[in-house]
């Protein structure tokens, strides 16, 4: 349960950093970034989220980006409530030693954060570059949606085979090699490009 609900709170923080980075004013954006992150936080404990629907929010909201005309409001919105979704959806990370508030408070300060920088600089995120971003994680989120059942499968797997221990038993690397090819390549892309 770990690495998925890990891999899903990263696509909502990516995605809400990418929508946060609307140039509004500091108070306007601090006005819409702490309800609506309060609203994704509220949801997420009183509706039975897994992390397959979170990435799936996740892209969604990239898709809603991408798709309509850049209003800051709509977005810084969308921003908070999607890392406020994401950080409280995975309470299953407990277990494994995330303490809640604080990452509730670090989750807010990255998304504030990447809206304060917008504010002071406008060259900080330029539109193309958070298309690209949002399109990354729109072609991202099927992929992380998909990780559940693929651990699942894996442990169901391992029990099936007599492993000792298939609940503890871990995935093997290769199954990470082709994200972080993929990210190895879009890199070097941008570096080819940018240089």
């Amino acid at each position: 349960m770990g690495l998925p609900a890990l891999a899903a709170l990263l696509l909502c923080l990516f995605v809400a950093l990418l929508l946060a980075a609307t140039p509004v004013s500091p108070a306007r954006g601090m006005a819409l970034l702490l309800p609506s992150f309060a609203a994704g936080l509220l949801l997420a404990q009183f509706v039975a989220t897994n992390d397959s629907a979170l990435a799936l929010l996740a892209g969604g909201a990239a898709a809603l980006s991408l798709l309509r005309t850049r209003r800051a409001i709509p977005m810084l919105l969308l921003a908070g409530f999607t890392a406020g979704a994401g950080v409280a959806g995975v309470l299953s990370l407990r277990a494994y030693g995330l303490i809640v508030l604080p990452s509730w408070c670090a989750a807010l300060a990255v998304v504030l954060a990447s809206a304060w920088m917008a504010f002071r600089r406008p060259g900080f995120a330029p539109s193309a570059l958070r298309d690209q971003g949002e399109c990354a994680a729109l072609i991202a989120s099927p992929v992380v949606a998909a990780l559940p059942v693929v651990e699942a499968g894996w442990k169901s797997a391992l029990a099936l085979a007599g492993a000792r221990s298939s609940v503890d038993a871990p995935m093997p690397g290769w199954w990470l090699a082709l994200p972080m090819l993929a990210i190895g390549v879009g890199v070097l892309h941008q570096w080819w490009v940018r240089r």
